[in-house]
């Protein structure tokens, strides 16, 4: 069975708007448009757009998703966004608690690699980092509670 045109490349929803802008020759009036043409992979399926994808809570940059794996740095606990990455506030905890997912195996995101990868876990975390800095000054709202809570371990 064949799979979809774009099934191979990481695409987001965001690069419709500069796909449709291209297939008209149009430019988008905005002067930063986060997504870019799907032109290149419908004529080549292999190619690649994007070297990285992110996941956002509201404006706060939570994940990373690269061809093969996905960083995941949140996620939600007892009504609060549990900052995974701050875990080692924690008791019992010694670092951070990563979560690595392998997106091209069955299952993709029941077991955690991080432990077996932590190079990738390195490059993953500096990827969103650096995407961190570019977009919070961007931010219009102040960030939300995150489990632990600094104030509330001391």
């Amino acid at each position: 069975m064949r799979q979809g045109l774009v099934s191979n490349s990481m695409v987001s929803n965001l690069d419709v708007l500069p796909t449709v802008a291209a297939l008209l020759g149009v430019k988008p009036a905005a002067a930063l448009i986060d997504g870019r043409s799907l032109l290149p992979v419908f004529r080549d399926p292999g190619e690649q757009i994007h070297d990285y994808l992110y996941y956002f809570d509201n404006e706060r940059v939570v994940g990373v998703r690269s061809p093969r794996w996905k960083l995941v740095s949140h996620g939600y606990y007892r009504r609060h966004l549990g900052a995974f990455e701050a875990f080692d506030q924690l008791p019992g905890f010694q670092g951070s608690y990563d979560l690595l997912f392998d997106m091209q195996g069955e299952g993709a995101e029941d077991y955690s690699y991080a432990d077996r990868y932590p190079a990738v876990v390195s490059r993953l975390k500096n990827a969103l980092w650096a995407f961190r800095r570019e977009v919070e000054p961007l931010q219009t709202q102040p960030p939300g509670r995150e489990f632990p809570d600094r104030q509330n371990l001391q």
